[in-house]
């Protein structure tokens, strides 16, 4: 008589390693959709996935960028180009970082981080890339280099500034030298002689009035000549004396510095 063969498996292994398989999946999924970068998994330069953050970043649609080239990413052939170029240091396992300009949907531009790697060396299981959206960043970067350079000039200004001072200011001090050197030389040549004058004064003053002052009064008219010699005299002695005070007064003393500061 015929019969039937029956197999039993034990399949409590594989329902956990399903299990398993299946919570790590959905771990990666939350990881991927979670993550503040923007997150995209590439063929041939295709979007085969894109987490959230990279549609909220260029500002497409849910779904909207999957079966998409990345050109739509570039502003420009060049640029789009350029990336395309570093997918063979990517089969070497080398991972690519750049900052470069990208576009939103609306062709509006934004500076970000691009970093992409190889899942395997021939390329054919894809690549990772990352995007960042850095503009604010790089801005404030570019405010604090701008800063630096106006502090730069502004301290370069304020040196010439101080160069320029300092040497008007050594000019107005030979300036300065040579007034106190011709106001003393002026004193000089002007108390010398006004001197001599107030000495020879006094001498012939005393002299007249000793010698011949008597001998005058015996005759009217020589008398009255002897008087104004004598008033003569007088005003002479006065008016030098007021010299000399206005010469103490406006000119600087032989042998004392003269500033005008």
């Amino acid at each position: 008589a015929s019969g039937t063969i029956w197999i039993v498996q034990d399949r409590s292994t594989f329902k956990a390693a399903e299990a398993e398989i299946k919570n790590s999946n959905e771990e990666m999924a939350a990881i991927f959709e979670s993550s503040t970068l923007g997150i995209a998994f590439i063929k041939d330069r295709v979007m085969i996935k894109a987490n959230s953050k990279l549609e909220e970043l260029f500002g497409y649609g849910q779904g909207e960028l999957c079966g998409q080239p990345t050109r739509c990413w570039y502003p420009d052939e060049e640029s789009y180009q350029s990336v395309g170029d570093a997918y063979s240091a990517l089969a070497q396992g080398h991972t690519y970082r750049q900052v470069m300009k990208m576009q939103h949907k609306d062709k509006s531009l934004f500076r970000a981080r691009l970093s992409g790697c190889a899942l395997s060396a021939d390329l054919s299981r894809g690549s990772v890339w990352t995007v960042e959206n850095i503009t604010a960043e790089y801005e404030a970067t570019e405010a604090v280099l701008r800063a630096k350079e106006a502090a730069e000039a502004a301290e370069g200004k304020l040196r010439d500034s101080y160069a320029e001072l300092e040497a008007a200011n050594q000019r107005l001090q030979k300036l300065d030298q040579l007034k106190s050197d011709f106001l003393s030389s002026v004193s000089h040549e002007l108390r010398t002689p006004l001197t001599s004058i107030r000495g020879f004064a006094h001498l012939v003053e005393r002299e007249f009035s000793r010698s011949f002052a008597s001998m005058a009064e015996k005759d009217a008219g020589l008398t009255k000549k002897s008087h104004r010699i004598q008033e003569n005299l007088g005003i002479v002695l006065k008016e030098s004396d007021r010299l000399t005070r206005l010469i103490n007064d406006v000119l600087p003393k032989p042998g004392l510095a003269y500033s005008v500061g």
